[in-house]
Order: C-alpha cells, then sequence, then structure tokens
C-alpha cells in the first residue's frame, strides 16, 4: 500500500461519526477510488538496483 486515507474529512464527535457511518464511508470510498483507478493506469517503474523505498509504517 502506497497510501493512506481517512473516513473522516473533518474532527466530529464519535457520536455523530456512528450516525452517519454510511455517508462517511461512500464519501471516503468516492474519495479513494479516483486514486486506485490512478494508480492501476499508471506504468510500473522498474527497481533500480541498490535503491528502495522507505518502509511503510504499520
Amino acid at each position: 500500500m502506497d497510501a493512506c486515507h481517512g473516513i473522516l474529512h473533518a474532527p466530529m464527535e464519535p457520536a455523530e461519526a456512528l450516525l452517519r457511518a454510511s455517508e462517511l464511508l461512500t464519501d471516503a470510498t468516492e474519495r479513494a477510488l479516483p486514486m486506485i483507478v490512478l494508480r492501476t493506469r499508471l506504468p510500473v517503474q522498474a527497481e533500480v538496483s541498490g535503491t528502495q523505498r522507505p518502509s511503510s509504517v504499520r
């Protein structure tokens, strides 16, 4: 995974987030899908020997 995207677009109380969960998940999906589609259209870059991308935080 090369990116991370939150469900909430602004701070809100947990109770409000639970009430709006369906709306928030739909909105987050609509924001994330263009990034996924773009990634699938980018050409694959060959790795250069001796260089690595930074490790992901897990």
